[in-house]
């Protein structure tokens, strides 16, 4: 799964798999056997053995079925046993990309004809937004000191210093077809 595509379902999947291979006989259990109680135990037998992050991970993804199957009527009326769980949230993920490394990475693009990977490159270095919501965002204005991106999904604006890098690729992005 690690070189599979990212995608939202792809992750539900694999921290669904994640909660059978845990636990098999919970993630079969019928889902009125399930309680919070039941849910809080396996989240902090999951964050000692396999994690905090993949404990709330897993968490989160069985009280979202849980919420879409009482929402759609798939199953009885009553509280989503995973809501207010109080689990710890895990320390976000960084990971640092020397000045070196990223001027190697729009330079391989350059040279491979992909001046919209440079041009993804660049905003993700400038504005820390995922790579989707980089592929969204709309230009809402440029200050001469700043740019303002709006994000299509949310509607949340990112302002970030108009540094000349980011300008030029901006400017290029509106020469570039989209696919």
């Amino acid at each position: 799964d690690r070189h599979a595509p990212r995608t939202t379902l792809g992750d539900y999947r694999k921290k669904a798999r994640a909660i059978e291979a845990f636990d098999a006989e919970f993630y079969a259990a019928d889902t009125r056997a399930v309680t919070p109680p039941g849910c809080y135990r396996l989240y902090l037998a999951m964050a000692k053995k396999r994690g905090l992050a993949t404990a709330v991970g897993a968490m989160r993804i069985l009280s979202a079925a849980f919420g879409h199957a009482l929402r759609t009527g798939a199953i009885d009326e009553r509280p989503n046993p995973c809501q207010k769980m109080r689990m710890e949230t895990p320390p976000p993920r960084v990971r640092a990309g020397t000045i070196e490394e990223m001027t190697v990475l729009k330079a391989a693009a350059d040279h491979l004809g992909r001046g919209d990977v440079r041009v993804m490159i660049e905003l993700g270095l400038w504005t820390g937004q995922r790579q989707g919501d980089r592929r969204e965002m709309v230009l809402a204005a440029e200050t001469g000191t700043r740019v303002i991106l709006r994000q299509s999904k949310t509607g949340a604006i990112v302002s970030i210093p108009a540094s000349v890098f980011l300008v030029a690729a901006l400017e290029e992005a509106k020469t570039i077809k989209r696919k």
